[in-house]
């Protein structure tokens, strides 16, 4: 198994705004489920006015102060695997001034797991009142387990994606831009 992560060339300008006082609160974006749709209105995030949108539009996989984003060539990775009921998408419009770039899409993991190993990683309580409550890491090792999904949420902290060693292979072989793969991580 190994985190998905952000990629070193990612640029720190490509971060999308997420407008959390309109949109749905992004953290059921990470819940670990589907996500009931039908209340939502379009959304859309906006980048900052200096990118270049055909270059911004080459990454398959774009942050933000909310949720994370997948290109169409992504979600169509995800379906040839098979996938379909590990993810759910939701199309997003990405604004920059009076740009629009579509083609992209909130995307959702609808399934968690074990996947941390919290005796080789470092945290800390993230409320000291509730030590068994969610935590703060300074590192994180992925385990070496065979996971039962391809791509989910680590149960010990859902901010973290896993993805199986196959999935990698195929994503690395398709050449997805702007995530990497790690076994371990320091948290700053």
């Amino acid at each position: 198994m190994y985190l998905l992560e952000i990629s070193e060339e990612y640029p720190n300008n490509y971060w999308l705004e997420y407008d959390h006082e309109k949109f749905p609160d992004h953290l059921i974006f990470k819940s670990g489920s589907e996500v009931d749709v039908s209340s939502f209105q379009e959304i859309y995030l906006r980048a900052n006015k200096k990118v270049s949108l055909e270059r911004l539009s080459s990454y398959d996989y774009l942050f933000s102060s909310g949720p994370d984003l997948i290109s169409n060539k992504l979600a169509d990775i995800f379906i040839r695997r098979n996938l379909a009921n590990q993810i759910q998408t939701i199309p997003v419009t990405i604004l920059c001034g009076d740009m629009e770039v579509k083609g992209f899409n909130i995307i959702i993991y609808k399934k968690c797991d074990t996947a941390i190993d919290m005796k080789a990683s470092t945290y800390v309580p993230l409320l000291k009142y509730m030590p068994d409550g969610p935590k703060k890491f300074t590192s994180v090792v992925i385990l070496e387990k065979e996971p039962h999904y391809k791509i989910f949420r680590a149960e010990e902290n859902k901010d973290k994606v896993i993805v199986s060693h196959d999935l990698k292979v195929e994503l690395e072989r398709e050449g997805v831009k702007g995530i990497k793969f790690v076994k371990e991580k320091r948290c700053f």
